[in-house]
């Protein structure tokens, strides 16, 4: 049975966020393996029409990667241009590199 949409959320009187398992514990374990592609965009997507997060992008870049033996790359945009997207990717290299050293 799929879940209720918003309209019949708010007929109801339904106001609890409705979030998989696996969406609550990636994010009290801080571990995005354990989301599926589809839960992380819906997060994502939660997160943009949430009316109190005040950070609403304007450009979108997402990139898919299946890692079986093809290591096939898909990208989706949204409202940007080829120099944003590299000027992008390269800003979020140097932010997941201070991650990964722990700054």
């Amino acid at each position: 049975m799929p879940p209720p949409t918003e309209r019949e959320r708010q007929m109801l009187g339904i106001t609890a966020e409705i979030r998989s398992i696996n969406a609550l514990r990636a994010e009290r374990e801080d571990d995005n393996t354990l989301l599926s592609p589809v839960e992380a965009l819906q997060d994502a997507i939660a997160d943009i029409q949430d009316p109190k997060n005040t950070h609403k992008p304007t450009k979108l870049v997402i990139i898919g990667l299946n890692n079986d033996e093809s290591y096939d790359v898909s990208f989706w945009l949204s409202n940007i241009k080829a120099s944003e997207v590299l000027a992008l990717l390269e800003y979020m290299k140097a932010d997941m590199l201070d991650c990964m050293r722990g700054e």
